[in-house]
């Protein structure tokens, strides 16, 4: 499930198989394979670890921010298509609401 809002912001939610630490593990294997152009950091968010960047274009500009977790059996992932920076992203997930894997009720 996706949602795009109007300036841009998409978030995403995938239902995910895999645990916090082979989440971890992953990024940290594709940041080995990537080196130096790996664009991507582990940072602590709500709690757990997430992946993140401040991308960059090949023209130098800032490109699209993102951020990605997993919370509650979800792949939570906002990317910042209208401008939004990392520390923008990292506040809106911040207050996000907890992830639910079933109905509330």
């Amino acid at each position: 499930m996706a949602f795009k809002y109007l300036d841009g912001l998409i978030i995403y939610f995938y239902p995910e198989g895999r645990s916090e630490q082979r989440f971890v593990e992953d990024v940290q294997e594709q940041a080995s394979a990537e080196g130096s152009d790996w664009p991507f950091t582990l940072i602590q968010l709500r709690g757990r670890p997430a992946e993140a960047a401040e991308r960059r274009e090949a023209n130098g500009n800032i490109g699209p921010a993102a951020i990605s977790w997993i919370e509650e059996g979800y792949l939570i992932s906002l990317i910042g298509h209208g401008g939004e920076t990392l520390a923008d992203l990292v506040g809106i997930a911040e207050a996000m609401t907890q992830a639910r894997a079933e109905p509330l009720g």
